[in-house]
């Protein structure tokens, strides 16, 4: 039998209203303008090497673009992103830049305009 104690739904309806919190805080954020600025041609192509012989060439580097994060550069490989350091000898898959001042998930952010849809570009005649 579970012996339901006051404080633990008052603690849960704290941490549900910080985690909502938090959400609208990174979906708000601006984007650093130091991000999403193109790289030097030679960091873009050892990057591009680099990443597309990881893949065995099953997926092409669409763009290599600058992050806050010194040494780190953003990867669009499709509608995904991974980062990696300038020197191309690491990866962050699957994973999330958030910025800790701020609390801003860069991440979210860049997807979320990289899957913006021009409603302006869509066929009107085949709605």
């Amino acid at each position: 039998m579970l012996i339901h104690h006051p404080n633990q739904s008052l603690a849960r309806s704290a941490l549900m209203a910080l985690g909502a919190l938090l959400f609208v805080i990174s979906i708000s954020a601006p984007v650093p303008a130091s991000a999403n600025q193109k790289v030097s041609p030679t960091v873009e192509a050892s990057v591009k090497k680099a990443v597309e012989g990881w893949l065995r060439g099953r997926f092409k580097v669409e763009s290599v673009l600058t992050t806050p994060m010194p040494g780190m550069v953003e990867v669009r490989i499709g509608n995904d992103l991974i980062y990696v350091d300038e020197k191309a000898s690491f990866a962050i898959v699957e994973g999330q830049m958030v910025e800790l001042k701020t609390g801003a998930n860069l991440t979210a952010a860049r997807l979320e305009d990289i899957n913006r849809i021009d409603f302006s570009k869509l066929p009107l005649d085949l709605a």
